[in-house]
């Protein structure tokens, strides 16, 4: 009698701590998705951006600008539930570009995982242009399992899409052991890029001295003004005819940014007299007030301007002809 006794015992202990068995159910949570921050896109063409699991961002083709050097970072964790059942839990994990993009923002591709902390046996199964799978055989006990990853990510030029904020949307589906991901528990998340108009220039930017009657004898300096289009000449020399015109710039772009407009260094450019590259003439640039912003906010468009002129010396040897020549500006947002 006291053998069954015991047995009863010892088979209700055995119960106690085995419990139920307990079904695993995976989810996923997206707690760091990848952002591009600010991107400077060319007037056509795609450039695709790589981003790695540790951050690090490189340009694989097309020539848009990021306007920071900050990390693309991401993060996932998955999350077991099922007591006992996620302890020596495996699983499956599926992350892919899914729907279509929003603004300039195309699809992710060619997804890269990286080390995925807090589960071992870590193993990648599967790898297409529009997913990645891997799997995992157990979980430390105790905690929930993260991630990172990586991708390329594509952004369009200034001719396809709208500028400001773009979405890439993309998913992540875990499963339990071999099952197959779906969507099932998973999740959905975007990468973001914020892209801005391009700076680009428009307005006369010729600049015309007119044609002008060279001293005698010594010398004159024939100016050119930024405030009118009107050229004076100090000295001997004549102002005969044509018609005089300074150089005209208006700057278009992303309202309310500021902007540095660049000159040549040192302010000079070389006209040339046409058929005879030997005679030369030198010309000190001269300008309006350069801006420093585009007018309006972000979101819309924004426009700036400015006026070049200059100054040179003619003398009685100077040879007569037409002359010509160019020089530079540039615009970049700071």
């Amino acid at each position: 009698m006291r053998r069954s006794v015991f047995g009863y015992l010892i088979a209700a202990f055995l119960a106690l701590t085995a419990g139920p068995a307990g079904a695993q159910v995976w989810t996923a949570t997206i707690n760091t998705a990848p952002s591009l921050g600010v991107v400077i896109p060319p007037a056509t063409g795609t450039t695709v951006f790589r981003f790695t699991p540790t951050g690090a961002v490189t340009t694989v083709s097309g020539t848009a600008i990021r306007r920071t050097t900050a990390n693309v970072t991401t993060l996932v964790t998955l999350v077991c539930a099922g007591g006992n059942a996620c302890t020596s839990a495996a699983g499956k994990v599926r992350i892919g570009a899914t729907g279509s993009g929003t603004g300039k923002a195309g699809l992710l591709s060619n997804f890269t995982i990286g080390t995925v902390t807090g589960a071992s046996g870590v193993s990648v199964t599967a790898t297409t242009a529009t997913y990645t799978e891997f799997n995992f055989t157990q979980i430390i006990k105790g905690t929930n399992p993260t991630f990172t990853f990586g991708a390329d990510f594509p952004v369009s030029g200034s001719d396809t899409g709208t500028v400001g904020a773009g979405t890439s949307p993309f998913y992540i589906w875990p499963a339990t052991g071999s099952a197959t991901p779906s969507a099932a528990g998973g999740t959905n998340g975007n990468a973001t890029v914020t892209t801005y108009r391009p700076i680009a220039f428009s307005g006369t930017p010729t600049m015309a001295f007119g044609i002008i009657s060279k001293p005698t004898s010594g010398s004159a300096v024939v100016t050119l003004s930024t405030a009118s289009n009107t050229v004076t000449v100090t000295g001997n020399a004549l102002a005969a005819a044509g018609t005089p015109a300074r150089a005209s710039y208006t700057l278009t772009g992303e309202g309310g940014l500021a902007i540095t407009v660049s000159l040549p260094s040192p302010k000079t450019f070389v006209m040339t007299k046409i058929g005879d590259a030997t005679k030369t003439i030198t010309v000190n640039l001269t300008n309006s007030t350069l801006p420093t912003a585009l007018s309006g906010a972000a979101g819309s468009q924004g426009t700036a301007g400015f006026f070049m002129g200059g100054n040179f010396t003619v003398t009685s040897t100077t040879a007569s002809g037409d002359y010509t020549g160019s020089y530079s500006v540039t615009a970049v947002y700071n």
